[in-house]
């Protein structure tokens, strides 16, 4: 048999295993008690890191205690949906509330023209972590930019030295301009307010790619090797930067000589921190998040109304209380 033949083989051999395994969960799932519910909610997000999948947990318990069904649209399935293929099946589904996490989609048209058709077919949208303004959606469960850059200043501050800081904020190439202004300008006051007699900071925004982990490794990479302009201190504001970061400084052994203040937890964040390579990070609690996005489909649905922005607990992560959590799980 030519190599050509086997590697054929081998990749329906691994299909059939892909697609039986996924038979077998839906047949399991076919065979589980029918339960009564008020309503079915769905969360869409295309990120299926285990912040999310704790969002999920949590949001899940929270509306069956409310007598709701949360189905996360797109994850039991062996297709892989585009965010919008997502939105098309929970409004051909009716359901009755959808919880959006846009990403870096939250200001493209189609994605807008989608949760605008949504809201016309009354069924509301949240949007969560990432916003869609232009949109109908009824309300955001978001950060406050404001704390977000608190938080960062007061991280930064701890790494300072005398003479010259140079510090690089990495921005997500579809983040809100107005949001990461915020962040830097908070941060900096905080920076400029703090600092000891001799220390003095120069803050620089960098926009990136974080639509593959790959894109982000290479603009990354780029910074490490330009040695000329290698910060004292990375800020990282989102979960794939905070990685490739973290790996970054292991691959051109920076470990200890440039400062990494992260976004987002995940099993590989928190084994930075824990190994002390990640210096901080800023953590959102998952558990707090659900509960919010469905109480508010819940007080939408019974009272018409449900408040325009919702803020999102921040929590601090270091190397003296990562123990606290434990994959992406707040405990």
């Amino acid at each position: 048999m030519t190599a050509a033949g086997l590697v054929v083989i081998t990749l329906l051999i691994s299909a059939l295993y892909f697609y039986s395994d996924w038979n077998i969960r839906q047949i399991r799932m076919q065979q589980m008690p029918a339960e009564e519910y008020e309503r079915h909610y769905c969360l869409i997000s295309t990120d299926r890191s285990s912040f999310w999948q704790g969002v999920y947990e949590n949001a899940a318990v929270t509306g069956k205690d409310s007598g709701s069904y949360l189905e996360w649209i797109g994850m039991a399935s062996p297709a892989d949906y585009s965010l919008q293929d997502c939105l098309r099946i929970a409004i051909a589904s009716d359901v009755d509330g959808i919880i959006l996490y846009p990403g870096n989609e939250g200001e493209d048209k189609g994605t807008v023209a989608l949760i605008d058709e949504a809201v016309d077919e009354g069924i509301p949208v949240l949007t969560v972590i990432t916003d869609a303004p232009d949109s109908s959606r009824i309300g955001y469960v978001g950060v406050n930019n404001y704390q977000m850059g608190e938080l960062y200043g007061t991280q930064v501050l701890k790494t300072l030295h005398d003479g010259l800081n140079r510090i690089c904020m990495l921005s997500n190439a579809g983040s809100d301009n107005a949001s990461v202004n915020l962040v830097y300008s908070r941060m900096l006051q905080v920076l400029e307010e703090s600092k000891k007699s001799g220390q003095s900071v120069e803050v620089v925004v960098k926009t990136i790619s974080t639509a593959t982990g790959f894109d982000a490794e290479e603009e990354i990479r780029d910074i490490f090797v330009t040695r000329d302009s290698l910060p004292d201190t990375l800020v990282c504001m989102d979960l794939t930067a905070t990685e490739s970061a973290a790996q970054a400084l292991v691959d051109y052994n920076r470990v200890g000589s440039v400062n990494v203040i992260g976004t987002y937890l995940s099993s590989t964040v928190l084994e930075a921190v824990d190994k002390g390579i990640i210096t901080a990070a800023a953590g959102l609690d998952e558990s707090g998040i659900g509960q919010v996005c469905v109480s508010a489909l819940d007080e939408y649905n019974s009272l018409g109304y449900a408040s325009n922005y919702i803020n999102i607990p921040l929590e601090t992560v270091t190397q003296e209380n990562v123990k606290m959590y434990e994959g992406g799980f707040l405990r």
